[in-house]
């Protein structure tokens, strides 16, 4: 495995993967944990460049 800083092609794909880690939480009753949004694609991009 190569891990690598993101892209900025990546962020969309980060979206995703904050959406899917957050999913669990709904089985155990913390839907509005679930629910929350991920990093607007311009924050990520703040901290892709910090």
């Amino acid at each position: 495995m190569r891990i690598r800083p993101a892209a900025p092609g990546d962020l969309p794909a980060l979206q995703d993967i904050e959406r899917a880690a957050g999913a669990p939480f709904r089985d155990v009753g913390m839907a509005e944990i679930a629910d929350d949004e991920p990093p607007s694609l311009g924050m990520l991009e703040r901290y892709r460049r910090a």
